[in-house]
């Protein structure tokens, strides 16, 4: 798994990282089922494809927006 880029996330400001859970559901309401048995959810935006990058102000409420792909 060392050459492939993966999501992470941290909630104790980088002490642990682990992978981002995957939804049960898909966009259409379909269940995902992975064949490894273990999914996660693989973060990336328009700023992958040499669009700029996102912005927030410093008093955002915390919703986050995200699209990508269950791996």
């Amino acid at each position: 798994m060392r050459n492939f880029i993966r999501t992470v996330i941290s909630f104790d400001k980088g002490g642990i990282w682990k992978p981002v859970t995957a939804p049960f559901f898909d966009s259409l309401g379909k269940k995902i089922t992975c064949g490894n048995n273990f999914c996660s959810l693989h973060l990336h935006s328009f700023s992958n494809q040499n669009f700029g990058p996102f912005y927030s102000p410093e008093n955002a409420v915390g919703i986050i927006m995200g699209t990508g792909n269950v791996g």
